[in-house]
């Protein structure tokens, strides 16, 4: 197993140079990074040129991918072109709270789509199964941003109306009481909601189909021939099968979310990585931009090695070696 974790990461190497250098190419066609200089005015071309030759902008693009590759490799992400704060204390800010949505998301998610999935499978074809299916195509091509804005109308306003406790509808704490955990958590339900409803209707029908397909297997119908109990065939046989697909499918979705939801926070005003990339993608702050993408690709990377170890638990005829 370790040889294959460092065969995997050397491939990788080669393939994130790859990808970080296309991703630098395209962000320099993006915008003019100098554009906020001038404010209302436009900047003069003398205070332009100096500009330039002072954040390093009048070299060629490959001299400069170059100089950011090296400053990554020694660790310094260098410093915002808007801002001019430096980029990795702003990752490092805004990072633990995208995490935090991240986390509880996917424990939502994993948790109600197994239970769903596996529910539907073994009553195929009931009134339950019939409604979930209905229900999840219907959560699953449902818009992010439509979503959000339902839940915030239903939980926040109308809930307020009525004189329902109500959820609140932005940021992460309410400022008259301060930063206190009930009030991450109590801030955090709308938006994990709307992260996590879209995942569920997608995985739960993964589940499904997966164990639907594995307890007709000869080997589910041997284990109940010898008078295993029920739940022993379904949790500790048949669903580890029946969890590949499941683990594939969270491996590739989870790095995407490390880079934060963009709409999510956006909308529900959540101070994480996504908000962060927006904002600075309208300003072609590529020192900003380059370190997200770079973090999301590198997670790309871990998150796949980490989903293949999974399958030697999963299934032992799977190795490695």
């Amino acid at each position: 197993m370790g040889q294959y974790v460092a065969r995997r990461v050397l491939q990788a190497i080669p393939l994130l140079l790859i990808i970080t250098f296309v991703l630098f190419g395209l962000i320099q066609e993006m915008g003019d990074p100098l554009s906020f200089y001038g404010g209302r005015g436009r900047i003069r071309p003398e205070d332009r040129a100096r500009l330039m030759k002072q954040l390093g902008l009048d070299k060629p693009m490959v001299v400069r991918y170059l100089v950011w590759l090296k400053n990554m490799a020694i660790g310094n992400w260098g410093n915002s072109l808007s801002t001019r704060q430096p980029v990795a204390a702003m990752i490092a800010e805004r990072l633990p709270n995208t995490l935090l949505l991240m986390i509880a998301s996917q424990i939502v998610t994993a948790a109600l789509s197994l239970f769903l999935g596996i529910y539907s499978a073994l009553r195929q074809y009931s009134l339950f199964d019939n409604f979930l299916t209905t229900l999840s195509l219907i959560g699953y091509s449902m818009p992010v941003f439509w979503l959000a804005l339902v839940l915030i109308y239903v939980f926040g306003v109308y809930f307020k109306r009525w004189g329902l406790p109500y959820l609140p509808v932005g940021g992460v704490y309410d400022l008259s009481v301060g930063k206190t955990p009930g009030q991450v958590v109590w801030h955090m339900v709308l938006p994990v909601l709307t992260l996590s409803l879209p995942y569920i209707a997608g995985y739960t029908r993964y589940i499904r189909a997966s164990m639907l397909e594995v307890i007709g297997q000869d080997y589910v119908r041997t284990a109940r021939a010898k008078g295993l109990h029920e739940h022993t065939i379904l949790y500790r046989h048949a669903l580890k099968n029946a969890a590949i697909p499941f683990v594939t499918v969270m491996g590739l979705d989870l790095p995407f979310l490390l880079g934060g939801a963009i709409v999510t926070e956006s909308i529900f005003a959540w101070p994480g990585m996504g908000r962060l990339f927006w904002e600075h993608a309208g300003k072609s702050d590529y020192p900003v931009l380059m370190a997200i993408l770079l973090l999301i690709s590198v997670s790309v990377v871990v998150f796949q090695i980490l989903t293949d170890m999974c399958y030697t638990w999963l299934d032992p005829r799977i190795r490695y070696s």
